[in-house]
């Protein structure tokens, strides 16, 4: 078999995993793979093609990026997020990203495949992206070991390889400042409500870390344009999202 054909293959599979997955919320969007950088909005769904190559790492991207989508789709009310994320860019990218490991737990649960080739993303992820010790100005370092944590917490997953001696240290900081609202948030992995409500009480936790906390936006426009083509970068969130993807504004 010849190496379109067996590219072409692969993404007929990918993109019948979205549809299974996604099911009627994938409402009307065409998937399609193109490009360098993966994109959901309310009409379609653009996978990141990269380049011709069709290697382990690149397919392992594409499946992580994807499964990401179809979760957020089947899983995630962008009213109930919008509604309920800070105004504070720092306090509302970690709390897109606890809505992440939220969904992910969910998924995660529910299909094995699925869980592995998220852990692969973050594996990927991380092999060059390394977190700074407590105590540094690193604020990248904070989120993203802020989200390592919550993964590890509320879906067991395992820490990235070259990220567990520097979460060593982070681990311990972060269970005696938050520690104290994981059941709560474990409880409520299937109610994004309550997990919502729960982890902004976990972000007044970190004031002093975080900064002032304004109130919440309920007019936020990352999540309120979803009828439309808006769209926002993973990069823009302090690179901190599990994927390299780009989505609508569905935080």
């Amino acid at each position: 078999m010849n190496k379109e054909k067996k590219i072409a293959e692969f993404q007929n599979a990918t993109a019948a995993t979205i549809k299974a997955i996604a099911a009627k919320n994938l409402e009307n969007r065409e998937i399609q793979f193109f490009g360098n950088t993966t994109r959901l909005n309310s009409k379609q769904i653009t996978i990141a093609k990269q380049s011709n190559d069709f290697d382990e790492t690149i397919i392992n991207k594409t499946r992580g990026e994807s499964d990401e989508i179809s979760l957020k789709l089947q899983y995630h009310d962008k009213v109930i997020h919008s509604k309920l994320k800070p105004s504070s860019d720092l306090a509302a990218t970690i709390f897109n990203l606890a809505e992440d490991t939220r969904i992910e737990k969910i998924g995660s649960k529910k299909y094995f495949g699925v869980k592995k080739n998220l852990q692969k993303l973050i594996e990927k992820k991380f092999e060059t992206n390394l977190i700074a010790p407590p105590g540094s100005d690193d604020t990248t370092s904070f989120v993203n070991a802020m989200h390592l944590y919550l993964r590890k917490k509320l879906s067991g997953a395992p820490l990235p390889e070259n990220s567990k001696k520097t979460m060593s240290l982070w681990e311990p900081w972060l269970e005696k400042r938050v520690g104290k609202f994981i059941s709560e948030l474990s409880g409520n992995i299937n109610n994004q409500e309550l997990f919502g409500k729960n982890i902004n009480n976990l972000l007044v936790a970190l004031k002093s870390e975080l900064g002032d906390l304004d109130d919440n936006n309920n007019e936020s426009d990352d999540d309120e344009n979803s009828d439309g083509n808006d769209e926002e970068s993973s990069d823009d969130q302090n690179n901190t999202s599990q994927g390299d993807s780009e989505e609508e504004n569905e935080d």
